[in-house]
């Protein structure tokens, strides 16, 4: 049967939802002050989940701020008592963009409500026929390299097969892993891809010290769909496509259970390909 690519797409969602945040007004000379409470106050906007939006921007009136503080209510009474002394310290509820921009059009759409942070997103361009063919020899190469024709998802990503190559020279293996022969007393070396990011970084190790990150732009491949753990750890070494053959219902992270690859707090995002039979021949 004919194995074909098809891109797993972030599900949707709709960039015109606002998101009420309660926020703090204040005289712009007390910018430092306050800046500082909500550092220690509060959490970054980053690990809230809201890595898009800019902390403060100009008031409506004349010399004066606005700051966002936090969608918790408890947690802004406890900045707003902090900041007891500030004068002319005001509450207030503002709506800003729920969403990350995805475009160049989004963010000037959000930037109007609010500020934002626009982290460019993968290219949406359509799979090209010889990328697609690469993907599925690639694929076939790998399940045969390690004498199987499939891997099971019985222990979700733990049982899987990992290949990572230069994405315009497929032939140029960065690493690669198999399934153990026997269990590691270490959970996460049962992950290929938690192998194959230790071989590089050891890689990278051994040439001395670098500030790159360890797969920038590479191609990786995998016998099952990564579960959160590895699809996460992929994310920081900024790989730009992640290509599966077997989706993982228990604890797929890119797919089955859950979108990773299209949350918007996060600073990098690649894409997803499934290869798969196709079912219309």
């Amino acid at each position: 049967m004919t194995l074909i690519v098809t891109e797993v797409k972030p599900k949707p969602r709709q960039f015109g939802d606002r998101l009420a945040f309660h926020a703090v007004v204040f005289p712009a000379k007390h910018g430092d002050r306050v800046m500082k409470c909500l550092v220690k106050t509060t959490l970054s906007l980053r690990d809230m989940g809201y890595a898009h939006l800019k902390r403060m921007k100009k008031g409506i009136d004349a010399g004066t701020l606005i700051a966002l503080v936090s969608v918790d209510a408890d947690v802004h009474a406890a900045v707003v008592a902090a900041l007891h002394d500030v004068d002319g310290l005001k509450s207030c509820k503002v709506d800003v963009p729920k969403h990350a921009a995805l475009s160049k059009e989004e963010f000037a759409e959000g930037n109007a409500v609010w500020p934002m942070v626009f982290h460019l997103h993968p290219t949406t361009a359509p799979l090209s026929a010889e990328d697609a063919t690469t993907f599925v020899s690639t694929m076939q190469s790998l399940l045969q390299s390690n004498d199987t024709s499939i891997a099971t998802t019985d222990g979700g990503c733990a049982g899987s097969h990992c290949l990572v190559v230069h994405p315009h020279a497929p032939l140029d293996i960065v690493a690669s892993a198999s399934i153990p022969p026997t269990p590691s007393k270490n959970p996460l070396n049962q992950h290929a891809v938690m192998r194959v990011l230790d071989a590089i970084a050891a890689k990278h190790a051994a040439q001395g010290p670098s500030n790159a990150y360890l797969c920038t732009g590479h191609d990786v491949f995998v016998a099952i769909e990564p579960c959160v753990m590895c699809a996460m750890a992929l994310v920081h070494s900024r790989v730009g496509r992640v290509i599966y053959l077997q989706p993982n219902p228990t604890s797929g992270a890119l797919g089955s259970r859950y979108s990773l690859h299209g949350h918007e707090s996060l600073n990098h995002r690649y894409r997803v390909f499934h290869v798969h039979h196709d079912d219309a021949k």
